[in-house]
């Protein structure tokens, strides 16, 4: 908000802070994006956290909200670079808080990313099969790594998808905000 300030009062010349942001509605609406994401995202990492507590969660959730608060967060610090003095001390103050948050999202991955192998880690004991059990074994695993190799592309073509969506709404939306007296 500081930052946010001292960029308008700078460039404003004599209007106002409304006709500043009108003049001004794609930087504007990258900063207002990048909040909205980062407050989704942690919303999204606090009920993903509860539920891994709640023994109902899983991990990567918490993983991909984490990950999804750090690049909202840089999208906030690239959105203020724009506008911004380059030596603004506010402009300092945002991307000290952005290095903060960066490693505190990596820190909560990785703690995440090493609980969720010490609780799925199973010991294997194929001491008692037999050579035609440990065969059948080995094909029924393979059957599944490619079950999941397949759902892996379709879950990557899905997530593609999504975002290739995502970003034609946020256009449509920017399209129709500047058609507006």
């Amino acid at each position: 908000a500081e930052l946010q300030k001292e960029v308008v009062q700078k460039g404003r010349g004599g209007a106002s802070p409304k006709d500043f942001y009108k003049r001004n509605h794609r930087w504007t609406q990258g900063l207002i994006s990048g909040a909205k994401s980062v407050a989704i995202a942690c919303q999204a990492l606090m009920t993903a956290a509860d539920a891994v507590v709640c023994k109902g969660g899983r991990f990567e959730e918490v993983i991909v909200s984490s990950r999804e608060i750090a690049a909202s967060s840089m999208q906030l610090v690239m959105a203020s670079r724009v506008k911004a003095d380059p030596g603004s001390a506010a402009l300092s103050n945002v991307n000290a808080a952005a290095k903060v948050i960066s490693g505190l999202t990596g820190n909560l991955v990785a703690t995440a990313e090493n609980c969720r192998d010490k609780v799925t880690t199973v010991e294997l004991d194929f001491s008692s099969l037999s050579l035609h059990q440990s065969k059948r074994l080995e094909m029924d695993t393979m059957v599944k790594v490619l079950e999941a190799e397949q759902l892996l592309v379709r879950q990557r073509e899905k997530f593609a998808e999504l975002r290739r969506h995502h970003y034609q709404l946020a256009a449509d939306k920017e399209d129709g905000k500047q058609q507006q007296p």
